[in-house]
């Protein structure tokens, strides 16, 4: 009696260490299968990641570029104005030097009138910042 308890004692445990080890061999399926998902997920969230970066870099080089194209019209659209300005100047200067009647015959009436409005809008471009600095 005492050998059938005791084998039928081995046969419980053996079923319970097996059940143990089924039990563990299942929890670390899942645990795989969890470890697996989220490693996934990480992977996506980087690539989107790296996308977004590779985005950003590609506007912020766009940008920079639109910005120094914007920086040389503006320096050329300065230049052009102080130029334009000067010749005006001299135009004026000559004006100035001759008589009267003289003015009459070589006046281009447009000097004056174009001078006043090219400043007019230069101010208007700077804001209205206070009289020309031409």
């Amino acid at each position: 009696m005492i050998c059938v308890v005791h084998s039928t004692r081995r046969r419980i445990r053996g079923r319970q260490i097996e059940d143990v080890q089924v039990r563990l061999q299942i929890q670390a399926y899942h645990f795989q299968q969890e470890w697996d998902r989220r490693e996934q997920e990480f992977q996506r969230k980087e690539q989107e990641y790296l996308r977004r970066e590779q985005e950003f870099q590609h506007r912020e080089y766009e940008s920079q570029r639109a910005l120094a194209f914007a920086t040389q019209e503006l320096a050329n659209a300065r230049a052009y104005l102080v130029r334009l300005d000067s010749n005006l100047d001299d135009q004026l200067n000559t004006l100035q030097g001759i008589s009267m009647s003289s003015k009459a015959v070589f006046a281009e009436p447009h000097v004056m009138t174009s001078k006043f409005l090219i400043r007019e809008e230069v101010e208007k471009a700077r804001g209205g910042a206070g009289p020309s600095a031409f």
